[in-house]
């Protein structure tokens, strides 16, 4: 990744996030007509908090569209005995649950602290208005762990989705507790452009995992073609959000520029139908090829780097690139607007991972405890602009995967 490419990245990284395909819900600023959904397009996604209201236990959880899975946050559910400080109740505590119709069946699994023992308690769960209700079996265990009987009860959990559930357009028939369908053309936009890296061939894939806020987003991104000047592309990036889980947002990126000419939703073997493309707020102004040659004192020593600024409206960027050695194109500090930044805290470090292929990738390790893994592998440099890892503000999104045999899954012709 060239310097310029580095600073590019890095700005584009800040305004637009990093991946291909930012998509958002958009206003419909057409007349408000009932109209059928697309068959099979549920918009229920249950990701986000579910909290019980009687004893404060909070549960992170996480949706693929097919599996609903959650964990138990430590220090949410005391054992509270009167004249003893609360204490720990759970090992741990997880559950795992199947769509079933519009409603939800698993188990969960769990440890008391302590104990060497686990346990498993049948749930079902359906969302009715703002509140999730459960029926979850209940045990009865002896001192000597043994499970005396079960018995079914009714619970309640407030339920604080990880993303805003979109207004949706409502089916015939469909009820308000969570089984709608919408239209997904209604609410999604494709980007507006996407940041291919240099030597982009058909076939090059990479899956993607991001951590935040207790929550995992997975997607994937695939080059499956070409027209004319221009590539296709594949991904389902932000879809899970929406219920979306399968379906593939398909992208034509103008190999110049990166600027996206159409955008299609669909499901594989599918043509996929028109979406909209989203408008960018803010565009970076390009930098200088060159920038200024400087020395840059950080943390990791002194270095020769290129001082790059790039502007975002009125914002402006401050990024020193290495010019030399394996520290070409690494970025050794950076600085914001408000003039606060990071800097290289040591030389990096090269590790290899086991990403379906072996990828060789340097760790970058900043004085804010931020982290970027760059790899010359070509996939990586294509579709991820060099970074393997990016580490920032409780932020943490990484390649789980590289391939360079993807095929299409839309019908594109």
């Amino acid at each position: 990744m060239t310097p310029a490419r580095a600073s590019c990245f890095l700005v584009l990284l800040l305004t637009l996030g990093w991946g291909c395909t930012p998509v958002a819900v958009v206003p419909d600023d057409e007349p408000k007509e009932e109209q059928p959904a697309a068959e099979s397009e549920d918009a229920t996604s249950f990701a986000g908090v579910w909290k019980r209201p009687d004893t404060g236990a909070v549960f992170q959880v996480e949706d693929d569209g097919a599996v609903v899975t959650g964990k138990l946050d430590k220090g949410t559910w005391m054992w509270v005995e009167e004249g003893y400080d609360p204490e720990e109740l759970f090992e741990r505590f997880e559950f795992k649950l199947e769509r079933k119709g519009e409603a939800l069946a698993g188990k969960a699994t769990f440890r008391f602290v302590g104990d060497a023992k686990d346990y498993e308690s049948g749930w079902e769960v359906s969302l009715s208005g703002e509140e999730l209700k459960a029926t979850v079996e209940e045990l009865e265990i002896d001192d000597e762990g043994k499970v005396l009987s079960t018995s079914k009860v009714e619970k309640t959990f407030a339920f604080e989705p990880s993303v805003p559930r979109a207004p949706p357009t409502v089916a015939h028939g469909a009820s308000d507790q969570g089984g709608f369908k919408m239209d997904l053309t209604k609410m999604i936009k494709g980007p507006a452009m996407v940041p291919l890296g240099e030597g982009v061939e058909i076939g090059f894939r990479v899956e993607i995992e991001t951590q935040a806020a207790g929550h995992v987003l997975k997607h994937f991104m695939a080059v499956v073609g070409e027209e004319g000047e221009s590539w296709r592309l594949e991904s389902s990036e932000g879809l899970a959000a929406f219920g979306a889980k399968d379906s593939i947002m398909g992208l034509v990126v103008e190999k110049s520029s990166g600027k996206v000419t159409r955008a299609v939703i669909g499901k594989a073997g599918e043509a996929g139908k028109e979406l909209a493309i989203h408008a960018m707020t803010a565009t970076p102004t390009a930098p200088g090829a060159e920038g200024e040659d400087v020395e840059v004192e950080i943390p990791a020593g002194s270095f020769p780097a290129r001082l790059i600024v790039t502007k975002v409206g009125e914002q402006e960027y401050k990024s020193w690139v290495g010019r030399e050695g394996d520290l070409e194109g690494v970025l050794l500090k950076y600085e914001g607007p408000d003039g606060k930044g990071k800097a290289l805290e040591a030389e990096p470090e090269t590790q290899s991972l086991d990403l379906g292929e072996t990828v060789e990738a340097r760790r970058c390790v900043y004085d804010n405890g931020d982290e970027i893994w760059h790899s010359s592998d070509e996939v990586v440099k294509a579709l991820a602009g060099g970074m393997v890892r990016y580490k920032a503000s409780g932020v943490v999104r990484e390649i789980k995967s590289v391939s360079s045999k993807a095929e299409p899954q839309l019908t594109w012709e």
